[in-house]
């Protein structure tokens, strides 16, 4: 069973060099966002980088990770991982938002739980 074709040079077009850019940016984002978190004591919240914007970026890199391979592949798949990923990570996020809001008063109120500036 074939599951996606692809023509000859495919990966030497901009489109694709584009998705596998946005795709090593968003491992990048969710790589720097864990280790943020690991370096955190039990008593302090993530600051700086996409932390300024979100309450859980690395969540977030995992998304544009998964949703530029969907773009990038094109097959039933890889839109399914993405899909899945979306409904597993976005509760997650909205968990770790509320949890950060109630565990510590001085949390900044204008943060989103996953999308900048939308959710």
């Amino acid at each position: 069973c074939q599951l996606a074709r692809y023509p000859i040079g495919y990966l030497g077009t901009w489109s694709s060099g584009l998705l596998v850019s946005v795709f090593l940016l968003g491992m990048s984002v969710q790589l720097h966002s864990a280790s943020v978190l690991s370096s955190l004591g039990p008593d302090e919240f993530p600051l700086g980088g996409l932390f300024s914007r979100v309450s859980a970026p690395h969540l977030l890199g995992h998304l544009v990770e998964w949703l530029a391979w969907a773009l990038l592949c094109d097959s039933f798949p890889a839109h399914a991982l993405f899909c899945f990923s979306l409904l597993l990570l976005g509760p997650r996020a909205l968990q770790i938002h509320r949890r950060y809001l109630t565990r510590f008063p001085n949390y900044p109120k204008n943060r989103a739980a996953l999308i900048p500036f939308f959710l």
